[in-house]
């Protein structure tokens, strides 16, 4: 079948831009709805053999860094006290703690994972540590989310992205640990530091006690602003191309 000029076009068009396969095939249905999502990786794989190389460009997309304060490791035995995602290289953030009514209630953190849910619309990509799939903060949030019947508020594959600077460190670097706060001092990050994760602190906050809930507050926040500062200093030896992008 021969392939139209705004076929190609938009073939052309998705190694210049953000494009996805998905996104890119459903473009295409729309000029011939008889192209098969196959027929389109084999001319992506054409393409590509051709020299062509699908670049992101982060400069254009709506970076944050996102981290999560927990109960526990395993979402289906806790739930989460607070959440932060900082904007890059502004000073904004957007955030949600758990309150002792939720908790009591039996509520825990539906309102928490809603409005982190709702906050995911004003970035395309997301950088966590150790919070990518396989890892902790993205599978526990989505496990939390269908625990509350929130799912259909998951974005979709392809619609928002995680980088993670976990495996950068371990890849790039030699620590004795990969730790944000080892990371932190090796790359001399110095006027923020991860405030200590204390057990009584986090006993007390797990019964919504108001100073301990503050406690953890105040170390997400440095969490999110160590992350930004700790990704700044390993983007120059980061590959930021489209294969690391992993779908949330």
């Amino acid at each position: 079948m021969k392939w139209e000029k705004a076929e190609v076009e938009l073939i052309e068009k998705y190694f210049k831009s953000s494009l996805s396969e998905l996104l890119l095939f459903n473009k295409i249905l729309a000029i011939n709805p008889n192209r098969t999502y196959g027929a389109i990786l084999r001319k992506i794989y054409e393409y590509k053999e051709k020299g062509y190389a699908k670049q992101i460009h982060l400069k254009k997309l709506r970076i944050g860094y996102l981290d999560l304060e927990c109960t526990g490791l395993q979402a289906n035995f806790a739930h989460i006290l607070s959440w932060y995602i900082k904007v890059k290289n502004k000073n904004k953030v957007y955030y949600s703690v758990i309150t002792k009514k939720e908790i009591f209630d039996g509520d825990f953190d539906k309102r928490l994972v809603k409005e982190l849910l709702e906050a995911f619309e004003h970035f395309d990509v997301l950088y966590t540590h150790y919070g990518s799939d396989y890892r902790f903060d993205v599978p526990f949030l989505r496990t939390r989310a269908f625990r509350h019947g929130l799912e259909s508020k998951l974005p979709r594959y392809m619609e928002k992205f995680v980088l993670d600077t976990y495996p950068i460190a371990r890849a790039k670097l030699k620590l004795h640990s990969n730790r944000l706060d080892s990371i932190g001092d090796a790359l001399n990050i110095t006027g923020i530091k991860k405030t200590p994760l204390s057990p009584s602190i986090w006993e007390q906050a797990k019964i919504g006690n108001s100073k301990a809930l503050d406690y953890v507050k105040k170390h997400n926040r440095h969490d999110v602003i160590l992350l930004e500062c700790i990704h700044k200093k390993l983007s120059i030896i980061e590959n930021p191309i489209i294969s690391r992008f992993r779908s949330i």
